[in-house]
């Protein structure tokens, strides 16, 4: 099955988490490094997200915020809330007498339980100034919010794993409204119950809610109410991201939850198959130790495996998007022997 659609077999793994160089020079990354001494390295100008959309002829929603697009997952119905859609990121942070740091396992994905709880404490406490928290697949939260008084810019907080989210702080002329609101909910969040069984529990804390990508619902008519079988379609989308749920619902496509292995990935018959990973995960579940660990993992996880079917075949195309780029291999490009190694975190890293 599988060898029928070999002429024009794509997969696209996405790395969302991967930004920056992780301490680990010396890990062995022999996947990595095949695919990009081999393979065509190009900037992601505007992130992954937008690649992404634009590679399914979505320029509306590549230059659309994250929050709009994902909030379209979400409706029920053609309408949806007024007002601002954030996406919001549970966060553990650790603070020192100069910085706050996010550390790589510090992007928290809270179960569905602690996810209610919140998500109601925080209407009775935020309610009746227009805010409201809506868990979410992904682990985080939609916050359903009034329009800022004016232009807010945000930052995904994956792109501040393993570093300060000091210059990553909401900025422009409406952060005030935004940066109070982070403040509190900081404050509400100290003494929470919910934090207080994670402390008996012995887990992180979750620090701060992180509100991002805010933006008004993407009009009614922009999501699709048709939804097609994956393998009909000519794409198969697996991810746990909500801005990518939000672009499946827009283009009739279903999205799939990201499997822990390529292997059901490659049993979809499909001329494309896309997958989004949260690769510093393994942090927090306790399979990888180190950053460099969990770099690993992917390694050996993934990116062999689509090298193995790459050479066998089964695919034409592998595709890595990480830390706004994009390396792809074609199986000719193997051929490709004067290619010097390279090592892989300095080119993706």
């Amino acid at each position: 099955m599988l060898l029928r659609y070999a002429l024009v077999s794509q997969l696209v793994i996405v790395a969302a988490d991967w930004y920056g160089r992780p301490a680990a020079s010396s890990v062995p990354l022999p996947g990595l490094t095949q695919l990009v001494r081999f393979g065509l390295a190009q900037p992601l100008q505007r992130g992954w997200r937008a690649w992404l959309a634009l590679s399914m002829r979505r320029a509306d929603i590549a230059v659309a915020a994250p929050g709009a697009v994902a909030a379209a997952a979400l409706a029920e119905d053609a309408s949806a809330p007024e007002g601002v859609a954030w996406l919001t990121s549970a966060l553990h942070l650790t603070a020192s007498l100069t910085t706050v740091h996010l550390d790589h396992a510090g992007l928290l994905r809270l179960d569905a339980r602690t996810q209610r709880e919140l998500s109601s404490s925080f209407d009775a406490h935020f309610g009746e100034r227009g805010y409201r928290l809506e868990p979410i697949r992904s682990g985080g939260f939609l916050t359903w919010g009034p329009a800022p008084p004016a232009h807010i810019e945000t930052i995904d907080p994956a792109r501040c794993l393993g570093s300060s989210v000091a210059g990553a702080l909401p900025h422009g002329p409406g952060a005030a409204t935004l940066r109070r609101l982070t403040g509190e909910i900081e404050m509400w969040l100290h003494e929470h119950a919910v934090n207080r069984a994670r402390a008996l529990e012995r887990v992180p804390p979750i620090s701060a809610l992180w509100p991002w990508g805010g933006g008004p619902p993407l009009r009614p008519d922009v999501a699709s109410e048709s939804v097609r079988d994956i393998s009909r379609a000519g794409v198969a989308v697996f991810s746990d991201d909500p801005f990518v749920e939000g672009l499946c619902r827009a283009n009739g496509v279903r999205c799939a939850p990201a499997p822990q292995t390529l292997a059901p990935v490659l049993s979809v018959a499909a001329s494309r198959r896309v997958v989004t990973l949260e690769i510093f995960r393994a942090l927090a579940t306790g399979e990888a130790a180190t950053p460099g660990d969990a770099l690993v993992l992917l390694d050996r996880q993934w990116i062999q495996p689509a090298l193995d079917a790459l050479r066998a075949g089964e695919l034409s195309r592998v595709c890595i998007l990480a830390n706004d780029r994009c390396v792809s291999l074609r199986t000719r490009d193997r051929l490709k022997f004067w290619r010097g190694a390279r090592f892989a975190l300095e080119q993706l890293g």
